[in-house]
């Protein structure tokens, strides 16, 4: 069908323009009209959902294609790729006819080609096994969301799923945003003295995890994404699309993470997660679970928790979930 290519602020696809997207995109016979949007990266807007596509971060030859968590109801979205590998294809091999889905890679070698030939795979796949999607029939979410969640994988829960919940879980859902991640750089402070790793230089990662008491957050999570230590660990440098953290900055982090007890990258990991959660229309919940897995991290290792009573003053209430700005001072008055 007939598509429209919106006027957004795209460029989040490398190698391909908006007019190649465009192409691919118009190849397939789809089964609802549908627009393309390119505000954030590039979306197929159809009249009951839609569906996202972007470039894989770190890794330009490929195309990772995700269902709107508006329309699931899901902590994050779902990978089109992992919703296949772990809940459609086991279900189809138990079809004694079933044939694998055939996957066309690029005749070269060149970035563009593979780009291209990925999204094209990409749309085979989505026509294929996700056509019920599109017209509006969501019903696989469900039984993907309790394979994960079987697995002990929580990130997909609906809204107003509380279940899995403990103490911890209860505690953070009467604070605000602002608070549990504040909550979390305490615990982290903590975890750093048990492991008596206070003479590493910490200064540049406190001072982005404490900027979210006072100030804009909605870039953080692609700046504290960029410090994370399963990035700086793994990637050199130049690999990364950096937009906040400078190279010396990437270096000296690199460099205390090398001394740094590996228990520690899982609590930064777990505050980081917990910040990028899903919070639009409220759904402050999935914050919660990151923050509960790191409260229970810390039981785990006998890492002492910091008294969580002085942050209730800074409610959910606030502000759409986000809570009110404040000072480290202001914990304790």
């Amino acid at each position: 069908m007939e598509s429209i290519i919106s006027t957004g602020f795209g460029g989040k696809f490398q190698y391909i323009s908006h007019a190649d997207f465009k192409a691919v995109i118009a190849e397939f016979s789809w089964p609802a009209a549908y627009t393309i949007c390119d505000i954030v990266s590039f979306s197929l807007d159809f009249e009951k959902c839609s569906v996202w596509f972007h470039e894989q971060h770190f890794n330009a030859h490929r195309v990772i294609v995700s269902f709107s968590s508006v329309d699931t109801d899901t902590g994050c979205a779902i990978a089109l790729l992992d919703a296949l590998n772990d809940l459609l294809l086991p279900e189809a091999r138990l079809n004694p006819e079933f044939k694998e889905p055939e996957i066309i890679t690029a005749a070269n070698n060149t970035s563009k080609e593979m780009v291209l030939d990925d999204l094209r795979n990409n749309c085979r796949l989505l026509l294929k096994y996700f056509t019920p999607h599109i017209n509006g029939d969501f019903s696989w979410v469900e039984r993907f969301r309790e394979v994960m969640k079987a697995r002990g994988d929580y990130r997909y829960l609906k809204s107003n799923d509380e279940s899995v919940f403990n103490q911890h879980g209860f505690n953070f859902k009467r604070i605000s945003i602002r608070a549990r991640l504040a909550y979390g750089a305490l615990c982290l402070e903590n975890a750093i003295k048990f492991y008596q790793q206070e003479h590493l230089n910490w200064t540049y990662l406190f001072d982005l995890i404490w900027s979210t008491t006072t100030t804009f957050m909605y870039s953080w999570a692609d700046h504290m994404g960029e410090a994370n230590p399963l990035v700086v660990m793994h990637e050199p440098f130049g690999s990364i699309e950096a937009d906040y953290i400078l190279e010396a900055e990437f270096n000296q982090l690199k460099e205390v993470y090398d001394q740094a007890n590996p228990v520690l990258f899982k609590i930064i990991d777990r505050i980081h997660y917990a910040g990028s959660s899903n919070v639009d229309h409220g759904l402050t919940r999935y914050t919660i679970l990151p923050m509960q897995q790191l409260a229970d991290l810390m039981d785990e290792h006998a890492i002492p928790l910091p008294d969580i009573t002085p942050f209730f003053k800074f409610g959910v209430e606030e502000d759409g979930g986000w809570g009110r700005a404040f000072s480290r001072e202001e914990i304790y008055e």
